[in-house]
Order: structure tokens, then sequence, then C-alpha cells
């Protein structure tokens, strides 16, 4: 709905903008499978995925590093007790969600572009420039699969 009123609100909203839309692992209440259908079509046919890889170990380790108990609230330094962590994000349908395509998945009929980063080893926490050159390198792809598709 937010979508859709910015679209509404700003005559060139994409010109200047991204809309960030983000997913977690985990399957309690359905993974992705279940998640990507409750976007709008209007948001699936701009979509592109961009997906970070990583396994439920390495998810949990860098759960415990990151938290902070003087800032449990905080979106860069909270955490989740391990019975919860492993409850809700052991599980991903990555895998069978994305299919056998490996540049676009199907939602709801509509072929949206995607990228892996596999993040083992860890390349996003020291944020520097191999992080970069991986980050350019992903989603210049994203960018020309896109492209491709515009021209089909």
């Amino acid at each position: 709905m937010d979508y859709s009123k910015r679209l509404r609100d700003h005559e060139d909203y994409h010109t200047k903008t991204t809309t960030l839309v983000e997913f977690s692992r985990g399957t309690e209440h359905g993974g992705y499978k279940e998640a990507y259908p409750h976007l709008s079509r209007e948001i699936l046919e701009k979509a592109a995925i961009f997906y970070i890889d990583v396994s439920f170990q390495e998810s949990l380790r860098k759960n415990r590093k990151r938290f902070n108990p003087a800032k449990p609230d905080s979106i860069l330094e909270h955490g989740l007790p391990d019975a919860k962590l492993k409850r809700l994000y052991e599980q991903c349908d990555w895998e069978e969600f994305k299919g056998t395509d490996p540049e676009f998945i199907t939602v709801k009929g509509i072929r949206v572009p995607y990228v892996v980063l596999d993040n083992e080893p860890d390349v996003t926490t020291a944020r520097d420039e191999k992080l970069g050159a991986v980050l350019e390198n992903l989603f210049g792809k994203l960018w020309r699969l896109r492209v491709r598709q515009n021209r089909q």
C-alpha cells in the first residue's frame, strides 16, 4: 500500500528513488514461497531480488556477536535468543523457492531477476572494498538482467 501511495504522490518516483523490501529466512510462516506472492504486481514488475546466502550457523554466530544488551532495540545491535532464532530462522526454503532458472524467479507469472551473494566466508561485516567489489558486480548483473528482460 505504501508503494502505491508513493507512486501516486510522486510522479517521477523511480527517477531518484529505490524501494527496498526485506524478507528474512525462515519457514515457520511459509517462507519465501508464501511471502513473495503478497507483493503487488506493480512491485513485482519493477522488482529485482538480491539474496544473501548464509548458513544458519553463520547467522547464529553473527546474531551472538552483534548483540549489545545495552541497546536491545537497536537495528544494528539487536539479537534474538538462540532458541527463538532457531525456531524462526533455522529452516530456509530459498532453494525450493528460486527454482531451477539461474537468473529469474517467477512470482504471480512475473519473471523477476535475481542474484545471490554467497556470504561465506563473510564479506559483509568488514564493509570494505571487497564488499564494494562484490556489490558492484552483483548489482551490475541485476541491471543487465533487467535491461535484457525489458528488451524482450
